[in-house]
């Protein structure tokens, strides 16, 4: 599915989806939503420097930021595609157990960007993050998420 989305086929790959026995779709998201979550090394409150590579600096926490966003797309994904494909109450429970635990995840991330924002006096980028934390904290009420 990662594979499809970079390259912009993603559609086709759904459709080629449905064409397979559903033990193997759940086998395919299952494996995507157990997948190691790519922004577990911001957690431990690793100040990481930006990087420059070929003269161009990368902000290494807005790269897991992106990663995670990555993630809870796809998380997303699948909850939308398990539900057509008539599979979501085989992965409910271990969708939303991993959902919670990445939207969590994200928030803190975005915590942190924040802080590194208000240490660099980007007072704009910080409202518009507190606005962004807000939003994901309000569209998520149903999964009563502990913050």
């Amino acid at each position: 599915m990662c594979r499809a989305l970079k390259v912009d086929k993603l559609k086709e790959y759904l459709e080629s989806l449905e064409k397979k026995p559903k033990k193997k779709i759940i086998r395919i998201f299952s494996g995507i939503i157990d997948s190691s979550s790519a922004g577990l090394p911001i957690l431990y409150d690793q100040e990481l420097p930006p990087v420059i590579i070929a003269a161009v600096s990368f902000d290494p926490i807005q790269n897991v930021q992106a990663r995670m966003m990555t993630k809870i797309a796809l998380l997303l994904l699948i909850e939308s595609e398990s539900k057509k494909l008539g599979i979501w109450n085989q992965l409910q429970q271990k969708w939303t157990e991993k959902y919670i635990i990445e939207t969590k995840m994200y928030v803190r991330i975005l915590d942190a960007i924040i802080k590194q924002c208000e240490n660099t006096g980007q007072k704009d980028k910080v409202v518009d993050l507190r606005k962004t934390v807000k939003l994901i904290k309000e569209a998520n009420v149903q999964y009563t998420i502990d913050w």
